[in-house]
């Protein structure tokens, strides 16, 4: 008879099992010719045979054991040794049959043939560790992988950057890889090993530079474009501010190499400094203060009135706080036109004009301080007083309108030495809003207060060809002037040809003429300087016969300041030009 034992387990993939066989003659007769034979399942990977007394040969799976005779009551032992192919599945059973056979009379067949079954497991390799973190220069290290004996694996980078430079890819081994440097974001890689995953986690490597690392604007503000260069395309970046007077216009945020554009408004105060925030890098905006400078010309019962502006941005607009007392009353831009600013300044849209609140017409004295905007910083020619009382008796005249301006007068004779503002309609449509603060000789003729003219530039929307009627109104009313509103008149466009002559300078007058041969009907103003010193603006709308429609005279009293003993050079330009009118300057020389 047979009998076959196998090792003791557990039995895993690659594990080795012997199986030991025992063979018995239990007679009657001496057995000869015998052949134990033993077909291994497919299973189990042949390793070795072995007997001490008996031959084995192989084929395969198939080991064979040739006896050449066995005596009644004699046994042989042998052994065979094979391990658990490495690709069963997770879990199998493994069943082997041994068999013998001679040419001897058996009685018992029965017991000529033995087996053995056992459960056998397959499980992945373990790796240790199961993951790895690096930072942006990256490195190298490497992997156990636990696998049992016999057992091959194979193993493969999934990424670029993860590089495998040796690997066991047998038993308990180890996997040794590179990882390189990260020019970008974060990133995550993987390794697999006989199935399992290993996981690298490497940190970003985003470098940025900026083309400029701050800018520096006047007080008009202005723009800038900000480059940014990244170390790689996938880096993203934002760019934040916080000051309401910076504004990021575009490139608010991208990836790789890019732009951030953005603007600074204007600063009506104090220097001031305000951050940028690029792609992490702190990118400094510094803006110079405000130029400020203003003049609080007049307070009456109607309007308080004055300019203001920062020269440093001049074609901006600043505001200011006009307070009663210490009490704030309001707040208004300086931005009216004002011929006499483009002769002084070379910039005409600075002027102010605040309706006086009837909260201080009620007889009581109201002392009135105009400031900069913000700050307790008076403008000159401030404090002024009021008093005011009665009702306003308004009066004024709509006096010409050409194609280059409109023009007339306007005032309170109850305020003689306040301001009051006009209102300029084109039909209903308000195209401007002047104060009535020119100087006109006749005004100082007829009422004493030569002050008190208004002139206003012809909009280019007038001079399309069409007829437009032009109603002038006292300001914030729907009131007309007194005299002569509405106008109506048809312009186009065309270039002025300037004709004047400056007739006399003596110690009572400066007097001549001035026209634009192109607009008959139209009044030019003219401006004054002394001694190259801007003084004042003067229309030239008074009878001089023989020159067009014979109202294109000007003639301006020589104040008392130029009648101190010294020569004086006095010069009449076309306002808002550089060209003097023929003969001039003219020189005085007054006594006081």
């Amino acid at each position: 008879g047979i009998t076959m034992t196998a090792s003791s387990g557990p039995y895993t993939a690659g594990t080795y099992v012997t199986y030991t066989i025992t063979l018995a003659n239990n007679g009657p007769d001496l057995a000869s010719s015998i052949l134990v034979s033993d077909d291994l399942p497919s299973s189990l990977v042949y390793s070795s045979c072995n007997s001490s007394s008996v031959y084995c040969t192989r084929i395969g799976n198939s080991v064979t054991f040739a006896i050449n005779s066995l005596d009644v009551g004699a046994s042989v032992n042998m052994q065979i040794s094979a391990y658990v192919d490495c690709s069963i599945p997770s879990s199998v059973a493994i069943n082997n049959t041994v068999t013998a056979g001679s040419s001897a009379n058996d009685p018992n067949l029965s017991d000529n043939s033995a087996s053995v079954s056992f459960n056998a497991t397959n499980s992945p390799a373990t790796l240790s560790p199961t993951n790895q973190f690096y930072s942006q220069l990256g490195g190298n290290s490497s992997v156990s992988v636990n696998k049992n004996s016999n057992c091959g694996w194979t193993s493969m980078s999934n990424a670029s950057w993860l590089t495998i430079t040796y690997s066991a890819n047998c038993c308990n081994g180890s996997v040794y890889y590179t990882v390189a440097a990260n020019p970008g974001i974060a990133r995550t890689g993987t390794l697999t090993i006989d199935g399992q995953t290993f996981t690298v986690n490497q940190a970003s490597g985003c470098t940025f530079s900026l083309d400029h690392a701050s800018k520096g604007f006047t007080s008009a503000g202005g723009t800038d474009s900000v480059t940014v260069t990244a170390s790689d395309a996938s880096c993203n970046w934002t760019a934040l501010k916080t000051d309401s007077w910076i504004t990021i216009t575009s490139g608010s945020s991208g990836a790789g190499n890019g732009t951030v554009n953005y603007s600074v408004g204007s600063n009506p105060g104090a220097a001031r400094s305000g951050i940028i925030t690029i792609a992490g890098q702190s990118f400094t905006v510094n803006q110079g203060p405000a130029a400020l400078e203003g003049f609080h010309d007049a307070a009456g019962c109607n309007t308080i009135s004055g300019w203001a502006w920062d020269s440093n941005n001049p074609n901006g607009a600043v505001s200011v706080d006009i307070y009663d007392g210490t009490t704030l009353i309001g707040t208004v831009p300086a931005n009216m036109y004002r011929e006499d600013l483009l002769n002084a300044l070379g910039s005409p849209s600075h002027g102010f004009s605040f309706l006086t609140p009837a909260a201080l017409k009620n007889g009581a004295v109201h002392t009135i301080d105009v400031k900069f905007p913000g700050t307790n910083t008076p403008l000159s020619n401030t404090s002024r007083t009021i008093h005011c009382g009665g009702s306003a008796n308004l009066q004024g005249r709509h006096d010409g309108q050409g194609c280059n301006a409109i023009e007339g007068w306007a005032w309170d004779s109850n305020d003689p030495n306040g301001t009051v503002n006009v209102d300029i309609f084109d039909g209903t449509t308000l195209i401007g809003t002047v104060a009535a603060t020119l100087y006109r000789q006749d005004l100082a003729d007829a009422l004493g207060s030569p002050y008190h003219g208004f002139i206003f530039h012809t909009p280019a929307s007038l001079k399309d060809g069409q007829p437009h009627t032009v109603t002038v109104k006292f300001g914030g009313t729907n009131t007309n002037l007194t005299l002569d509103t509405p106008r109506t008149t048809s312009c186009t466009s065309a270039t002025p040809n300037y004709l004047g002559n400056h007739d006399v300078a003596d110690c009572n007058f400066i007097s001549g003429y001035a026209w634009d041969t192109n607009d008959d009907q139209g009044t030019i103003n003219v401006a004054i300087f002394v001694d190259g010193n801007f003084l004042v603006v003067v229309p030239a709308q008074q009878a001089y016969p023989g020159v067009g429609t014979g109202y294109h005279g000007f003639k301006y009293a020589v104040p008392g300041s130029l009648k101190n003993g010294q020569p004086h050079s006095i010069q009449v330009k076309f306002s808002g030009t550089t060209t003097s009118l023929s003969n001039s300057p003219k020189p005085i020389n007054c006594s006081p």
